[in-house]
């Protein structure tokens, strides 16, 4: 989906809460034992798990972000 207004994309990241802010980039975490074999993977230490990391940044017209990750 694309989106291109600041307020859509500021409650979509605020009401998901696999959803953050890295700058104007959007960041997209899932939990995922095999993550950590993976270029994507990082480590949470608080949570001592793996995650899989996706990053959807803000191009000229918006954001494209996956349905999937949206609802």
């Amino acid at each position: 989906m694309k989106i291109t207004s600041l307020n859509d994309v500021e409650r979509i990241v605020n009401n998901n809460p696999d959803l953050s802010w890295d700058g104007w980039n959007i960041v997209y975490i899932q939990q995922d034992d095999y993550a950590e074999f993976l270029h994507i993977g990082f480590f949470d230490k608080s949570s001592q798990k793996w995650y899989k990391k996706f990053v959807f940044e803000c191009l000229e017209d918006g954001w494209d972000i996956p349905d999937s990750v949206i609802l």
